[in-house]
């Protein structure tokens, strides 16, 4: 193993995804990106991220149903997810999947995100 944790970001807006990216990267992480939910389960199981930044309302395939497809498969079943979301509403929804650490309201505190992402992957750091 290389030491490099891999993180993947997924959520339909672009600027968060380059926002994310380029913090991540800093922060020595290599991001991967998805912007739906069908290329999110694609790329969790093809890189079996270190952790998953999601997003929740997205359309076609949302967060949820990306949450129940990678609860589904035992090789992303394990993988640890943040929840990054805009609609506090939607946040009851996932709380009971045991893959989801923590869930995160848009406008997020990147110091706060950042330090539970070093938390949930300190095992491949």
């Amino acid at each position: 193993m290389s030491g490099t944790c891999i993180a993947l970001v997924v959520d339909d807006d672009e600027s968060i995804v380059r926002m994310l990216r380029v913090r991540l990267e800093a922060e020595g992480y290599e991001a991967v990106l998805a912007l739906d939910g069908v290329a999110a389960v694609e790329l969790a199981v093809e890189r079996h991220p270190d952790v998953i930044l999601l997003d929740i309302a997205m359309p076609s395939v949302t967060g949820v149903d990306v949450l129940d497809r990678l609860e589904a498969s035992d090789a992303t079943r394990g993988i640890p997810v943040l929840v990054i979301t805009a609609y506090t509403q939607m946040i009851d929804s996932v709380k009971g999947y045991d893959a989801v650490k923590e869930c995160f309201v848009k406008p997020f505190d990147m110091p706060s995100l950042m330090s539970r992402i070093r938390e949930v992957t300190s095992r491949c750091a």
